[in-house]
């Protein structure tokens, strides 16, 4: 049996399991994602541990560019205040 990343057995069933990545890991709400895929048979859950891994990435992105688009909001907003104080004196 090969050492397959994010893949990892509890009991008789294989889980997905992934660190949050550090660039996200202070506006995650977990440290990491791990979930069973319902499956005993390890072939079956190579298969599906890739899927989930793409999927979960793809969760990541999602967040950073929450991120990245929040952050525009908040510089958005300093320009505007700081244009508005500048204008009352």
């Amino acid at each position: 049996m090969s050492k397959m990343g994010r893949l990892v057995r509890g009991g008789n069933v294989y889980y997905h399991r992934a660190s949050i990545p550090a660039d996200i890991k202070d506006s995650y709400p977990k440290s990491e994602k791990t979930f069973s895929l319902k499956t005993r048979d390890y072939r079956e859950a190579v298969k599906l541990v890739r899927v989930a891994a793409v999927e979960v990435d793809l969760k990541f992105e999602e967040h950073r560019r929450k991120i990245a688009g929040q952050r525009l909001v908040q510089q958005a907003r300093a320009v505007v205040e700081a244009e508005q104080r500048a204008t009352k004196t």
